[in-house]
């Protein structure tokens, strides 16, 4: 275990031939042993520069608290010409960076205390310090290599616990996964230039894009301003490699590294000015801002952008776009009589907040234990409906609480767009669904044939609904009907925080895609 302080010696040390030497000689003999010593360090630094064809990266830089697999730290195409001396050179370079970075953190930190791990993992030698990542211009990743992906369930809540305890107060983490869409890098140009403190914003995009042969696909990050180049952690994959929005949202929870706050978005949104610190302030006014979520279906227009009343995910029922014995939400308004008193209470003394039984996967964000406490599930490829009940159902039962923003905070743009938005390889069907058949088990609303659909069982327990509150409480919180579909839901209704019951009549919504 090294920590950010250099241990002091107390007392008489062994020292080193050479320490011996200078501490017996006299001082003109000092002055020549160190004069000596600084010409062959010059001569080494020379060496260096020499075995190299090109020098090193001026822009790499050691980032704590953060964690990705290590990348090569020379230009890209540069050679050594010899091995072995190159690699004691990288290791000596990496060495040195990583502990001089975590003295100049600790003594520039009044709060915490950085502490450098040195991990040893048998065949994973090429990984840095467990509290460091190299950067160069961006983090970059693919298929092959993108980072944590086999990672168990059990790893990554003790890699999380560890990133938490270290600590980035008042950052954001912001999740993106694009699949072939042109709006991407608007989304991401916007969403820095819009944030009130950008430098405090770190994004974690998946982009699944076509770049080759005579596609018109454009990478996503091809116009970002490149002062925020370092705050991108990005995986790059082929469209074909892509395997639906829950894969995408998978990979990139594995590039958060201890952001306090985690918002997930798509990759056509809009933001409203400061986003940033306006949401941080919704969350910190609600009953419980350490385990409370801010979600919806963000508005589609500028119109209903700037409505007062943002939309209220308040019903989930069974409609023709859901996989069988799943469920689709759908939005009403949270007017002013549907909001909870006495929370989240505005500048002028009124409620702000509709209490919300779902979630909305374009809009999700919250201080970032919710990931800890309902990590994503990696055995649920192309699954493309039903992932939203699923996990608003394992939030619940977790002890997280659903609210409306107080305001619109992004929009987004519903259809109309020409690429697949979905996938492009044939047998995503039958995956998708293995993968409709391991939520409805999890769901506990399993069909007939599902027994012989053979979906992945893997850690089914460590994703499943949590322990905090039971499952049955949340079917009547959200006025569920699994057995026909047909919920009414709590549109038009409101909820009150000191009786926790519903008040008010429900409003059946008509059905909006039969």
């Amino acid at each position: 275990m090294l920590t950010s302080r250099p241990r002091r010696s107390h007392g008489t040390e062994a020292k080193t031939p050479i320490g011996k030497a200078i501490a017996r000689s006299s001082l003109a003999a000092r002055v020549v042993v160190l004069a000596s010593l600084f010409v062959i360090m010059v001569l080494f630094g020379v060496l260096v520069g020499k075995v190299r064809h090109a020098t090193l990266d001026d822009r790499i830089e050691f980032v704590p608290g953060e964690h990705l697999q290590s990348r090569p730290f020379w230009e890209p195409g540069v050679e050594f010409h010899d091995d072995a001396l190159a690699a004691e050179l990288r290791g000596i370079l990496e060495q040195f960076q990583a502990r001089q970075q975590a003295l100049q953190e600790a003594d520039a930190s009044d709060d915490d205390h950085v502490v450098v791990e040195e991990e040893h993992v048998e065949g994973n030698e090429h990984k840095l310090p467990r509290a460091f990542v190299v950067s160069s211009d961006m983090h970059m990743y693919t298929n092959d290599d993108m980072p944590y992906f086999d990672e168990s369930v059990a790893d990554f809540r003790t890699r999380a616990r560890h990133l938490l305890a270290v600590g980035r107060k008042r950052t954001m983490f912001v999740s993106i996964g694009s699949f072939r869409d042109d709006l991407c890098p608007a989304t991401l140009a916007e969403l820095f230039a819009k944030a009130e403190h950008p430098e405090n914003v770190y994004v974690g995009l998946v982009d699944q894009v076509k770049l080759d042969g005579d596609s018109d696909d454009v990478a996503c990050d091809s116009t970002i301003d490149d002062r925020f180049r370092k705050q991108i952690r990005l995986v790059r994959l082929h469209s074909m490699e892509g395997a639906g929005p829950t894969h995408a949202r998978y990979i990139a929870s594995k590039l958060w590294q201890g952001e306090e706050f985690y918002f997930q978005i798509d990759s056509h949104s809009h933001f409203l000015q400061n986003w940033d610190t306006v949401l941080m302030d919704m969350i910190d006014r609600l009953p419980d801002p350490s385990r409370s979520i801010i979600t919806h279906y963000p508005p589609g227009d500028e119109a209903e952008f700037n409505d007062p009343n943002p939309p209220w995910n308040c019903v989930t029922r069974r409609l023709r776009d859901a996989p069988a014995g799943l469920f689709i939400q759908e939005s009403d308004w949270c007017f002013e009589e549907n909001r909870t008193p006495g929370i989240a209470v505005g500048d002028d003394g009124k409620p702000t907040t509709c209490v919300s039984p779902f979630m909305g996967a374009g809009m999700i964000v919250g201080r970032s234990q919710w990931i800890v406490d309902v990590p994503f599930d990696k055995y649920l490829p192309y699954l493309f409906h039903g992932e939203e009940l699923l996990l608003a159902s394992r939030l619940w039962t977790s002890g997280w609480d659903m609210f409306t923003p107080s305001r619109n905070i992004i929009d987004h743009k519903y259809g109309g767009r020409e690429k697949n938005v979905f996938a492009e390889t044939s047998e995503w069907a039958m995956v998708s669904e293995q993968s409709a058949a391991r939520a409805r088990y999890i769901l506990k609303n399993p069909l007939p044939g599902d027994d012989d659909m053979e979906f992945d069982p893997s850690e089914i327990a460590e994703l499943g609904l949590g322990s905090s509150r039971s499952y049955e409480a949340y079917l009547e919180f959200g006025a569920i009907d699994l057995k026909d579909g047909n919920s009414t839901g709590r549109c038009g209704q409101w909820y009150d925080w000191q009786t926790k019951e519903w008040k008010g009549k429900a409003k059946v919504l008509p059905i909006s895609n039969e």
